[in-house]
């Protein structure tokens, strides 16, 4: 019998990211396996609360932790990935902290950046990055 569930077929997942802002204003992105830049954070697991799994995810991925007090949730945004067939929903946090930088086994390359240059950025993550740093259409 064909299932005619409510619910889509479609993969989803939760994601919490960081800003984290150097004196210049540059924010932390970082590559994991990957030539592109990023923010830093990942999926959040099943048993975790956003701010539990940003946590998890700063510490393994660039070695440093927060309270948090120090985190303030700046915005959410849903968008569609194509290439992998899932949509994510992002929650992202501004951090209010100076880092110890140290690079996890997935992560590449760490650095503060002007993110004002992905302002007409043609690739979706710069984009995403632009959106979540530069403006306010959260």
């Amino acid at each position: 019998m064909l299932s005619m569930s409510k619910y889509p077929t479609t993969y989803s997942r939760v994601s919490a990211k960081a800003i984290v802002r150097d004196g210049a204003g540059r924010v932390l992105l970082c590559k994991e396996n990957s030539p592109n830049w990023n923010l830093p954070g990942g999926g959040i697991e099943h048993t975790e609360q956003p701010l539990q799994g940003l946590q998890r995810e700063l510490a393994e991925e660039l070695g440093f932790s927060f309270e948090a007090d120090q985190a303030t949730l700046v915005g959410a945004r849903t968008f569609f990935v194509e290439e992998k067939d899932i949509y994510m929903l992002w929650l992202v946090y501004e951090l209010h902290l100076t880092p110890t930088i140290t690079l996890g086994p997935e992560v590449t390359e760490a650095a503060f950046i002007d993110t004002t240059q992905f302002k007409d950025s043609q690739k979706r993550g710069e984009q995403l990055i632009y959106w979540a740093t530069q403006t306010d259409r959260w």
